[in-house]
């Protein structure tokens, strides 16, 4: 395949028609603070976050961490100025989960 017709894919390319996907795994993991769950699912990300957030009390913050930038920006953390209600995080997944779930960077 071309690399100039090779699809985006989250963490990954399109080659040779198989797309990475991770295998539907999570861990706990420990931090300096309360562990977390590091999650990794195959597809449907944004749906999973709303399965688990639909369990969680209100407010909630959104953290962004943008690695690979493009165009030669840089990279960055991107937070939410103030907490978002359940309806405000609906929306928002709502309206980039297609940039979330697609995006190759």
């Amino acid at each position: 395949m071309d690399n100039d017709k090779m699809e985006p894919y989250k963490f990954g390319t399109l080659e040779e028609g198989v797309p990475f996907v991770y295998p539907n795994v999570w861990k706990q993991g420990k931090t300096t603070g309360p562990d977390r769950l590091v999650i990794a699912p195959a597809s449907g990300q944004i749906d999973l976050i709303r399965k688990l957030t639909a369990v969680l009390p209100e407010p909630f913050g959104i953290l962004y961490v943008l690695l690979v930038p493009r165009s030669g920006g840089e990279e960055g953390r991107y937070q939410s100025p103030k907490p978002f209600t359940r309806d405000e995080l609906e929306a928002f997944l709502t309206q980039f989960q297609e940039f979330f779930e697609r995006d190759a960077r």
